[in-house]
């Protein structure tokens, strides 16, 4: 019923075994548990990867269905929960308990990649179109900061204006034909810088 292979006296490795009948297949590592356990369940419904018996990782599993992949990180919670539907029509929802980071990953057709708020609301980031025609845009929300990054054939390298309006700038062309843009919103400066062979 239980088929078992005792590798090292030293229990670096303690045991790999088989039952039988096949229904679980787990690799127990380390005596020291900083690997406790793989195991596969035979009809494949449930893979799993027990990590760390401190439980700064606790478990990795995937539905071999692929329905859903699921990654536990840590106990402190930190970091809560990485899941993926492998129909990849959610990629990543993850919250750290702390609040600091709230981050909703969406849709691996990649319409949209990655929204995420910071809870203190210090920024609010939005990133929209893995094909890149909008890779990124953010604001702080003290607005001291607005930054719009377009395009990631350099045609438009990046576009930001501090809220407080001491600076626009426009970056344009990673060719350099044109290098940068800029007026400060008081107008006393107004800088067109146009070729870098100039």
């Amino acid at each position: 019923s239980i088929l078992c292979n005792y590798v090292s006296m030293d229990k670096s490795i303690l045991c790999n075994y088989v039952s039988m009948d096949k229904s679980i297949l787990c690799n127990y590592v380390s005596m020291d548990k900083s690997i406790l356990c793989n195991y596969v369940s035979m009809d494949k419904s449930i893979l799993c990867n027990y990590v760390s018996m401190d439980k700064s990782i606790l478990c990795n599993y995937v539905s071999m269905d692929k329905s859903i992949l699921s990654n536990y990180v840590s106990m402190d919670k930190s970091i809560l929960c990485n899941y993926v539907s492998m129909d990849k029509s959610i990629l990543c929802n993850y919250v750290s308990m702390d609040k600091s980071i709230l981050c909703n990953y969406v849709s691996m057709d990649k319409s949209i990649f990655n929204n995420y708020v910071s809870m203190d609301k210090s920024i609010l980031s939005n990133y929209v179109s893995m094909d890149k025609s909008i890779l990124n845009n953010y604001v702080s929300m003290d607005k001291s900061i607005f930054n719009n990054y377009v395009s990631m054939d350099k045609s438009i390298l990046s576009n930001y204006v501090s809220m407080d309006k001491s600076i626009l700038c426009n970056y344009v062309s990673m060719d350099k034909s044109i290098l940068c843009n800029y007026v400060s919103m008081d107008k006393s400066i107004f800088n067109n810088y146009v070729s870098i062979d100039k």
